[in-house]
């Protein structure tokens, strides 16, 4: 899914964060009874036309969360900053509403030198003990290490295609591999290519911070700030914030009053089909009042600081 367009922040401008940027993870979804809805709004009493009709429902939900920062039906985000925004509330406000739950936070570590380690998993990984030797590595105790077997090759099971695992340091020219930071290491590999083949293993900068349980999600806030005395972390920057929110899951938790704004935008797009021109995009006042009289407003873009 495509990223809506980053959005500049003149409140952050000066302490590093000058825009973010919104990702949807799901899909925007419905249910029958806001194709009903549909239906009876245009006064459509057959479904041979259902295909439209829903498109022209989710590109009024789509328009509708752009338009108001609501998020109707449940539904999943990215956000992604620049770096922690250093802000005297600590905080961070989610750019959608109502925030249901946070699911994920990461950071890219300046400090970490990002590199692609190869190696022939024929020759230099042990089955038996899961060893890997790389000459001369360079890592340290549960450094990230994203695994990638050879195109069309056998992977090393049982590692997966681009899974992140971390480093547990046999000497200084072999390794092993754990699935959970600080855990136990993979001890054998169970399936590994029956000749030379030339796997990877990516060092990458990106770390969760911090735990989820230092941070505290503030539903009713629509934002989630450290708990004390937790700082941001140094050479923090690509922050990303997976998060989930919305109404609910069926056409009944919506409220009201934007359920019919909704319905009026997908009559709007039901009835202009034409692809070229700005007929489509331009909204009769009508519907551009309901829209601001629904929206959150500003302080969601410069996260209530």
């Amino acid at each position: 899914m495509s990223s809506y367009p980053a959005v500049y922040d003149p409140v952050y401008s000066g302490r590093g964060v000058r825009s973010y940027e919104l990702t949807p993870t799901t899909a925007e979804v419905t249910d029958d009874t806001a194709l009903e809805a549909v239906r009876d709004h245009l006064r459509i009493i057959h479904q041979d036309e259902d295909s439209y009709v829903l498109s022209s429902l989710v590109a009024a939900l789509e328009r509708f969360s752009t338009t108001t920062n609501r998020q109707l039906f449940t539904r999943g985000y990215r956000l992604a900053l620049e770096c922690f925004p250093y802000s005297s509330a600590r905080a961070i406000k989610i750019p959608r509403w109502p925030l249901l739950a946070v699911s994920g936070i990461t950071y890219d570590d300046t400090s970490v030198t990002e590199y692609t380690f190869e190696f022939d998993a024929f020759t230099d990984a042990n089955t038996g003990t899961g060893e890997i030797t790389i000459a001369s590595h360079g890592l340290a105790t549960d450094d990230r290490l994203i695994y990638y077997p050879a195109s069309g090759g056998t992977a090393l099971a049982p590692l997966a295609d681009g899974t992140t695992y971390f480093a547990v340091i046999v000497d200084a020219n072999t390794i092993q591999l754990s699935a959970t930071e600080g855990g136990s290491a993979i001890a054998a590999f169970t399936a590994a290519p029956g000749s030379s083949e030339t796997h990877q293993l990516y060092h990458t900068p990106q770390k969760p911070w911090p735990e989820l349980n230092a941070w505290k999600v503030q539903t009713d806030w629509n934002q989630i700030a450290t708990v004390y005395p937790t700082e941001y972390p140094d050479n923090a920057e690509n922050v990303l914030i997976t998060f989930t929110c919305g109404y609910g899951t069926t056409w009944a938790d919506v409220p009201v009053d934007c359920q019919r704004v909704v319905l009026l935008l997908a009559e709007h797009y039901f009835d202009n089909r034409q692809a070229i021109g700005p007929k489509m995009d331009m909204l009769p006042e009508t519907i551009t009042t309901l829209l601001n009289a629904c929206s959150i407003g500003d302080e969601f873009e410069t996260y209530g600081v």
